[in-house]
């Protein structure tokens, strides 16, 4: 008796061990989507934790399922609660390298004046320049390729997004 339980035991180790590696290093798969999800951290400042991993094992892409579950969360958190910027600071952070996933483009607009207001209260300018290409895109409807804004312009582009006039932005799409 001692001996199968111990062999069922081995057995459905085995099979956790294939599965969650299976879904570490498969973040497209339901183990994956999973195994984000459990490294999900709401209070975790631009979700940084799912960033690397994206990008050590995914090219920083993000995952179908996983966007579904990230506009979720934010349909059900309050504007400037901090899971709600967190959000949207991995949203921005995801946008300097045109990897911002597709549902946002979507759906998005009603965000972009807050994308805006976080945008030109960020001190760090790389991620403030995450904001404005992440709005810009937003408002494009599509991802926006390898996009660059100089930062002598970056008040001008948020003031442009403001107004919703795309014509006249100086982003750079490579």
């Amino acid at each position: 008796m001692k001996k199968k339980i111990c062999i069922f035991s081995f057995i459905a180790l085995f099979i956790v061990v294939i599965v969650g590696g299976y879904g570490y290093f498969e973040p497209k798969s339901i183990p994956g989507n999973i195994y984000l999800k459990m490294i999900y951290s709401p209070n975790q400042i631009r979700l940084e934790n799912i960033s690397r991993h994206l990008r050590e094992v995914e090219g920083g892409y993000i995952p179908y399922k996983f966007d579904q579950y990230l506009m979720n969360r934010l349909k059900v958190s309050q504007v400037d609660e901090e899971e709600f910027k967190n959000i949207l600071g991995f949203y921005a952070y995801q946008a300097l390298s045109s990897r911002t996933g597709e549902i946002i483009h979507k759906i998005g607009a009603p965000l972009v004046d807050t994308i805006i207001k976080y945008g030109k209260k960020e001190t760090d300018i790389k991620l403030a320049k995450g904001y404005a290409m992440l709005a810009y895109s937003i408002l494009l409807k599509r991802r926006a390729y390898k996009a660059g804004i100089s930062d002598s312009n970056l008040k001008e582009v948020f003031n442009k997004l403001e107004k919703r006039t795309l014509e006249g932005i100086e982003i750079d799409e490579i």
